[in-house]
């Protein structure tokens, strides 16, 4: 079965709502088997042959836990300690 766009670019059909779906739980930060789960499949090896490349990295993870404390110390009034001593 050949699912053509609609009208506004968007396909028909049940496989791009589960795309969307597997997508949305992945980038709120969902495990993989979490959504093999909630996708159905029979092992987490299906789901991540299909979406492994949605997960972020540890490079991704890395720079937005950097880019996280940067904003938190730039923007905050504490000392240059705070995040070792927990103290303002």
């Amino acid at each position: 079965m050949v699912v053509k766009p609609r009208s506004g670019g968007i396909p028909a059909g049940g496989r791009f709502l589960r795309h969307y779906f597997a997508s949305g739980l992945i980038a709120q930060g969902c495990d993989v088997v979490t959504v093999q789960r909630a996708l159905g499949h029979a092992n987490p090896a299906v789901t991540l042959k299909t979406y492994s490349h949605l997960w972020p990295t540890a490079e991704d993870k890395t720079r937005k836990a950097a880019a996280a404390l940067m904003a938190e110390t730039l923007t905050s009034d504490s000392s240059a300690d705070y995040l070792r001593t927990g103290e303002a």
